[in-house]
């Protein structure tokens, strides 16, 4: 076999690897907030198309743009036919202008996230991938604590409970501004210093051991609690006090 023959056979082997690893890093679904179904922004990327959702004041936009791959880089660009799909709230150009796609400085938030540049706006939004499927089961270090992913399951408080920084009693309580959003009037904020019974929160992980506090034993829970529509705050809630879907 000649040089160039062998030249060509590598250069088709680097291409091909080349198109097939842009493809699968990038397909599947990004958020701003990873455990918040109504998150401002979400991208969910499929081949040659990504749909963009995005809220503006509890109103739902959804826009479909034309994107290519290379490397680690997203690139966006219009697509008159695609375009015909968009709602009324849409840029007139594209969304983005390009994304970046590394490794998630959070574990628990997602295993990828997007860099994405937004156009004519000087500045950066960062999206996480939300297959948590794919974390089940991984160690993953939260703060300086040693937890066990178990990939955003929901839960309900069952009676009110300390909301805290670390995982243990002496920890800091975290205090939750809860925010009443409306179009026509201004928010309403109500704090909260612990969870409070009946609310929905999104278990992440849990520390890989149990503790025995008083006269119950079990983990501490990381956790997701909404403030409002479109915002969360993550904490440590101890296991006695929250029924576990499926559990």
């Amino acid at each position: 076999m000649d040089v160039f023959k062998i030249i060509l056979i590598l250069f088709i082997k680097f291409f091909i690897i080349e198109n097939i690893s842009a493809e699968s890093q990038f397909n599947g679904n990004y958020s701003s907030e990873p455990y918040n179904e109504n998150s401002r922004i979400r991208l969910e990327i499929d081949d040659d198309r990504a749909t963009i959702k995005f809220y503006q004041i509890q109103q739902l936009n959804t826009c479909y743009e034309s994107i290519s791959k290379k490397s680690a880089v997203l690139t966006f660009s219009e697509n008159k036919a695609l375009k015909s799909l968009n709602s009324g709230e849409c840029p007139q150009n594209s969304f983005f202008d390009t994304c970046e796609i590394s490794s998630s400085d959070f574990l628990y938030l997602g295993e990828r996230k997007l860099i994405c540049s937004i156009r004519n706006n000087q500045k950066q939004i960062i999206l996480y991938s939300t297959n948590r499927n794919r974390l089940v089961g991984k160690s993953a270090v939260i703060g300086h604590v040693d937890g066990i992913l178990v990939g955003g399951r929901n839960a309900v408080v069952k009676e009110a409970v300390k909301f805290r920084e670390e995982p243990s009693i002496l920890s800091k309580n975290i205090t939750i501004i809860r925010k009443l959003e409306s179009c026509c009037s201004k928010s309403e904020d109500e704090k909260f210093t612990s969870l409070q019974k009946d609310w929905n929160i999104v278990v992440i992980a849990r520390t890989k051991e149990r503790e025995k506090i008083e006269k119950w034993e079990n983990y501490w829970y990381f956790v997701a609690v909404y403030e409002s529509e479109f915002s969360q705050v993550y904490g440590w809630v101890f296991g006695q006090f929250i029924k576990i879907e499926g559990k």
